[in-house]
């Protein structure tokens, strides 16, 4: 498993070394405007963004009690679908015509476990926060 993961370093090192020169050369091409004036100053509405995502990052923290449960709850829901259902899910999309059916049926079993073991997740987190509101655990 050891020497897999080495491996797997190696070939992400070498394609970012392949891929990073060219994506950095000149001006990018966004749809979306600088935050930067063209003398280097921060624009107004830019600092007022970048505030503004503090200000309501400290208003859910402050306000929401028993904050990192919450985020075990949304952290089983996204988590479960980034490492099981969407990688099945797009392998089966995108070659499903060129695939046998016993591993169609793996994908698909690899799907069911994986919103098994999200819903599994979920109900323990909100059973833990709703333990957490009726002892009333400090924040």
């Amino acid at each position: 498993m050891a020497s897999t993961q080495i491996r797997s370093l190696k070939f992400r090192c070498l394609l970012q070394r392949r891929s990073l020169p060219h994506s950095l050369q000149g001006k990018p091409q966004t749809q979306f405007p600088s935050i930067w004036s063209l003398d280097g100053e921060l624009k107004f509405w830019g600092f007022a963004f970048r505030v503004g995502v503090v200000i309501v990052t400290v208003v859910f923290a402050v306000v929401i009690p028993h904050f990192t449960i919450l985020m075990g709850f949304i952290g089983n829901f996204t988590g479960t679908c980034l490492s099981f259902i969407w990688p099945a899910y797009f392998h089966l999309r995108l070659r499903r015509h060129s695939m046998s059916w016993p591993t169609m049926v793996y994908d698909m079993v690899i799907i069911f476990l994986g919103f098994a073991f999200g819903i599994v997740g979920m109900y323990i987190s909100a059973k833990a926060m709703e333990r957490a509101f009726e002892l009333g655990i400090p924040v």
